[in-house]
Formats: structure tokens, C-alpha cells, sequence
């Protein structure tokens, strides 16, 4: 969305930026394979008794008259009205085409084979920086972003994940010991008996999956 346009995404100013944004995120983002706007979908058009399919902004428009005149080709087209382009003519999506999903092996997912599987080193987490770390670009400054999909979701999901199953784990303990404590009138043996059976019963269910090569994944946590 560019709000202080007065034309919005087909401002000449913008639709310039959102060309050179989406040679960005092609030839930056890891694991993307395709990246589709405005400034570089196709275009089917009839032309006499053929039909010519090019890319919309194949020849730049120089002028905001120019622009304009392919806004409204455009918004004549019901299959970019509600994709591409929202039907006021305010809102343009960027859409980007991965070559990875969150749900693949995390042999698929690693951008360094050799680099672990730290989340700095998985998709989507890897893909996600980069597409944040563009968009947060001066030269993009005048267009408000509102990241969506695979990629923005689960990397957030998962840093989620990460900060707080450590507190998670020990709230629980806590929660275990204080009521220990109720139950079995402050003794220690009514607080350390039961975080016993929690942290060797969690060690015993980790070491199973372990032995029978089931991965721990979303469900497991």
C-alpha cells in the first residue's frame, strides 16, 4: 500500500520501486524460485485476430498519463482484480513462489548443508530475514508492507516457539512443585518426587523417539 500516493500502487514513483523490489526479491531470497507483481506479470491482451501475451510493464511507462492508461487495462481484467490488485485499486500484492516448504525434512531445508539446524540456517527463517531485511530498505521507503504466507507465519511461529519453550518448561516445573508442596504439606519429598516423574518421564519419551527415529516436530511440542 503506498497511502500518501495519490494513486496508490500505480503511481509512477511506486510502481518504479515495486519493479526494482521484485528483482530484489528474485535474486536474493533463498529458496525462492519466482517472484510475480505488477511490474512483471504477464499480460494477455487481444490484438486484431491474435492474442499477445507480454509482460505488463515490458516498456516502462515514462509518464503518471501513461501508467494510468494501464491501471484501468488492468483493473478490467477480473483475473488481476482480487490477485494482483484489490478491487478499489489501493492494495498490490507481491507474490513469491518458493522452491521449499515448512513441512519438508530438514535436509531439504537447510541453506549450508554443513551448518546445522539452528533456525538461522532453516527455511523459512532464512528466507524470511532476507525478505525483511529488503523491505526495510531506504529505497523502499513510501510503501507499507503486510507480509503474509508460508514464509512470514511459520518463521514467526517458530520464534515464538523458540523464546518461550524455556519458559514454558519452567513455569510448568514451578506449577508441578507448588502444588507438590500443597499436596504433601511443604515436605520436601511432595516437591522433589513429583518433578522427578515429570523430567524423567519427558527424558524417557524424548529417548523413545530417539531410539525409534521419530522426528520431533510441532505436534510432539
Amino acid at each position: 500500500e503506498a497511502p500518501d500516493k495519490l494513486h496508490g500502487p500505480f503511481n509512477l514513483e511506486v510502481m518504479r520501486k515495486i519493479a526494482g523490489l521484485t528483482e530484489a526479491l528474485e535474486n536474493e531470497v533463498p529458496f525462492v524460485r519466482e517472484v510475480t507483481s505488477l511490474a512483471n506479470v504477464e499480460f494477455i491482451e487481444a490484438d486484431g485476430d491474435f492474442i499477445e501475451i507480454h509482460e505488463l510493464l515490458l516498456d516502462f511507462p515514462e509518464t503518471q498519463q501513461e501508467l494510468l492508461r494501464i491501471r484501468d487495462l488492468v483493473m478490467n481484467k477480473p483475473i488481476y482484480v482480487g490477485s494482483l490488485i484489490n478491487s478499489a485499486g489501493t492494495h498490490a500484492a507481491i507474490f513469491l513462489e518458493m522452491t521449499r516448504t515448512s513441512t519438508q525434512p530438514l535436509e531439504e531445508i537447510r541453506l549450508d548443508p554443513e551448518g546445522g539446524d539452528a533456525l538461522d540456517n532453516l527455511y523459512p527463517q532464512v528466507s524470511n530475514t532476507k525478505i525483511m531485511e529488503i523491505l526495510s530498505r531506504p529505497e523502499y521507503a513510501g510503501i507499507k508492507f503486510y507480509p503474509s504466507g508460508d514464509v512470514t507465519m511459520n518463521a514467526y511461529y517458530n520464534e515464538v516457539l523458540a523464546s518461550e519453550t524455556g519458559v514454558l518448561t519452567l513455569a510448568t516445573f514451578i506449577i508441578v512443585g507448588i502444588m507438590g508442596m500443597i499436596c504433601f504439606r511443604m515436605r520436601l519429598s511432595g516437591i522433589v518426587g513429583p518433578l522427578m516423574v515429570v523430567l524423567l518421564a519427558l527424558v524417557l519419551t524424548v529417548g523413545f523417539m530417539g531410539l525409534m527415529g521419530y522426528t520431533i516436530g510441532i505436534l510432539f511440542l
